[in-house]
Order: C-alpha cells, then structure tokens, then sequence
C-alpha cells in the first residue's frame, strides 16, 4: 500500500503597501509632518527595508529605513509635492505608494507701489496675495465694505470714473483657514484738474 505525503506549498512575494493617507496630507507650514506607510502583504513579512523618495523639484531626496515613517520637520510650502513609500524583502520591491502633501500657510499681502491716475479715469486698484487654501478678501474705505471676493490669488477693485476725493488709502483684509484678517494698504492718488483742497 503506497503512502500519502503531504505537500505543503508556501508562496511567496514581494510586498505590497498602501499609505494612511486616502486623499492629500494637509499640513500648516512650520509645523511636523508625519507620513505613514504599511504592508499590506508579503511573505516573507520579516525584514522589511522602507525607501521613501521624491522625484520633484526643488527638493528630490532617498531615504531608506527600517520603520514605514517618515517625519519631516518645520516643513516649508516648497515641500508640498509627492512623496513615494516602497518596501522590499527577499523576494522583490512592491510599487510605490504615494501621498500628496499640502503645506498650507497664511496670506501674505504682497506691497506694490501705490496707483496713480488723472482725475476721470478708470482705474483698478490689485494686490497679489499669496496663501495656500486661496484667500478671501474684503476691501474698505475706512470702515466702508466696498467689495469681497473668494478664493483670489490677486484682489482688484474697480473705480469706473475716480475724483479727487478718492485719494486715500483703502484697506485690504485677507482670510483662509490658517490666519484671518491680515491686511495691507493699497495707495491711490489722483491728479486733479482744478487744485483740490480737503475741508476740515
């Protein structure tokens, strides 16, 4: 009578992973960002060496590592971008897993000269503001609401016909989700065609 052997067959493979990460990763600039990837197979499971690397510009970097964690610290919007996370074994390297980060910062109102224009003419007053989420902006005359917009990178203005008495200083307020109601000054004079003399 012959004997049954039993035959044990093991497969195995090279990792796969995934990160923790389902959309982007939003970070405040200055802060830490802590990235995190996981196996999610393999075999052997043992022995894992983690390599995280960036192909982008300004900063492309490689990093291998024993743990599936990245940490950067102080982070600076111009390390927004794509992160990659693969692991090996014995076997083989998986494909990487990616995760987007957004470094986010609040609004910086860019200064400009101040707009000069004759008595008459159209004019649009602009500021550059740069942030990241986009800025919500509110312009004043003193304490006049003159205009809002939503998620501007540049603010304008508009005087259809200007006069005289729209020499001054109007006020601009900025807003995203890292810091409310920063402000800068936009400057307009007017050349008036007769001599214009403000009234006490």
């Amino acid at each position: 009578m012959k004997s049954c052997q039993e035959i044990h067959i093991v497969l195995i493979d090279r990792p796969v992973v995934a990160s923790n990460v389902s959309s982007s990763y939003k970070v405040l600039e200055g802060t830490t960002a802590v990235l995190r990837c996981a196996v999610i197979a393999a075999n052997p499971n043992t022995g894992i060496m983690w390599r995280w690397f960036r192909t982008e510009t300004p900063i492309d970097f490689e990093f291998l590592s024993y743990i599936p964690i990245f940490t950067i610290s102080h982070i600076h919007r111009n390390m927004s971008g794509s992160y990659n996370c693969s692991a090996s074994n014995s076997v083989g390297t998986s494909e990487a897993a990616v995760i987007t980060v957004d470094v986010q910062y609040k609004p910086n109102i860019i200064d400009t000269q101040r707009t000069e224009v004759n008595e008459g003419e159209r004019v649009v007053l602009t500021k550059e503001i740069v942030s990241n989420p986009l800025s919500n902006v509110s312009w004043y005359n003193g304490s006049e609401l003159l205009l809002t917009e939503s998620s501007v990178r540049t603010a304008t203005y508009t005087i259809e016909k200007a006069v005289c008495m729209d020499t001054k200083n109007f006020t601009l307020l900025a807003s995203n989700t890292v810091k409310k109601n920063v402000s800068g000054l936009v400057e307009l004079v007017v050349n008036c065609k007769w001599p214009f003399f403000k009234l006490n």
